[in-house]
């Protein structure tokens, strides 16, 4: 058996894939990006199926873009904006791509929720108020119907539908009233003090559009400090 490739050894290997245009290199940024041929996706998925490696290969996929989001998320707060997204944008497809798997019949729920309420800082950040709405809703609907719970996962999520109801324009709703309540009652049993204050600002802008001032005033009063007004300080 030939030893493991070393990284020298997997570069020439691709760029000779490259070069036989198998693989499509984008070098158009400081980090280049390369992504299989449509031609050359459809027959490794095929040839995936016929050995039964689907399966296999998709859960390694999902579990890998879970640990990356988690550090994404953990990297959030510290990394200049511009930088982060550079490192995580491009990735948006393959995030997509692993929480389809993940939330499929042969998926695995527990990736699909944990990736889910990692990915929310990206969504964020680029605006994608509705998908990561839809995406957080989606995960807390499966996890309503009796998967595997997590609190810290439940929590990041309803503030997740809180925030991404906020920041387009339905502060008013009832919907997001509710999410930030239960995001306040997870994070108060789990004793997290961010997410508290995350939990308040949403339901103070919860209460001050839908005119009731004085309750508005309360929570503010409540409030040791405020969150940025920038939507990714405060998911993210």
């Amino acid at each position: 058996m030939d030893a493991a490739p070393t990284g020298t050894d997997s570069i020439d290997r691709l760029a000779d894939l490259v070069a036989k245009s198998l693989v499509v290199a984008d070098v158009s940024d400081a980090k280049p990006g390369f992504r299989l041929c449509d031609t050359t996706r459809a027959y490794a998925l095929e040839k995936l199926d016929e050995s039964g490696e689907r399966e296999r290969i998709a859960r390694r996929h999902a579990e890998y873009y879970r640990n990356l989001f988690e550090r994404a998320e953990a990297e959030a707060a510290t990394r200049p904006t511009g930088n982060w997204l550079a490192d995580y944008a491009p990735e948006i497809d393959n995030l997509r791509a692993a929480l389809n798997w993940a939330f499929s019949p042969d998926g695995d729920v527990p990736i699909g929720v944990a990736l889910t309420a990692a990915a929310v800082a990206l969504w964020m950040r680029l605006s994608l108020l509705e998908e990561c709405r839809g995406r957080a809703e989606g995960a807390l609907a499966i996890l309503g119907a009796g998967a595997s719970r997590d609190a810290r996962h439940e929590m990041k999520l309803h503030a997740a539908m809180g925030a991404s109801l906020i920041y387009g324009g339905g502060s008013a709703s009832p919907e997001t009233g509710m999410a930030c309540t239960r995001a306040l009652e997870i994070a108060e049993s789990l004793d997290d003090a961010e997410y508290r204050l995350r939990a308040l600002w949403g339901l103070y802008a919860h209460h001050a559009a839908s005119g009731r001032n004085r309750v508005a005033l309360e929570l503010a009063k409540g409030s040791m400090r405020w969150p940025r007004s920038d939507p990714t300080r405060m998911i993210g």
